[in-house]
């Protein structure tokens, strides 16, 4: 029974020692995976904002072409976020007004169900697009959006995300 008293004693005076750096790193994480993944500002006939994880796979060319694209997926029912893009997207700011950026699709369904599907104008800024599991997609995007009806929105998006397995389990591999 002493030598257990003695080994949690010392235990737990080690674990009180130390430089501090296994505190901080294991807070730094635990921020990191606590922020949202994806933050969508909406101001229009809807005003909030929506902050969710996200998830990023690779899909074929959705009109039969040789390209795959990543698609990204955020919900918190009812609200959603998606869009798609080509898989080889490289960091650069694109937009839709000069035609840049239509390549680029994306929608906001806010929550009472309403979809903001049409975009009439939008600038992408992607800082990083991963091209390996593990890697980031961090960018943001502004926008004016509207509904098939005519409700009409701003948004806010902004991406930190991780590139899971998934994101590329569907994909061809790079030549």
């Amino acid at each position: 029974m002493r030598i257990w008293m003695t080994v949690t004693v010392m235990l737990v005076a080690l674990t009180g020692c130390g430089s501090g750096e296994g505190v901080d790193a294991e807070a730094k994480t635990a921020a990191l995976v606590a922020a949202p993944e994806v933050v969508v500002q909406v101001s229009g006939n809807y005003s909030g904002t929506f902050e969710s994880t996200g998830s990023i796979f690779c899909s074929p060319d959705e009109f039969g072409g040789p390209e795959e694209g990543f698609e990204l997926y955020a919900m918190k029912s009812p609200e959603q976020f998606n869009l798609k893009f080509p898989r080889n997207t490289a960091p650069g700011q694109y937009s839709t007004s000069d035609g840049s950026g239509s390549s680029f699709d994306f929608y906001y369904t806010d929550p009472q169900r309403v979809k903001y599907d049409q975009i009439n104008s939008a600038t992408i800024r992607l800082e990083a697009v991963p091209q390996a599991q593990g890697e980031r997609l961090i960018g943001n995007i502004t926008g004016k959006l509207q509904s098939r009806k005519g409700d009409a929105a701003e948004v806010e998006i902004r991406l930190d995300l991780d590139a899971g397995y998934q994101s590329f389990d569907e994909c061809k591999p790079k030549t």
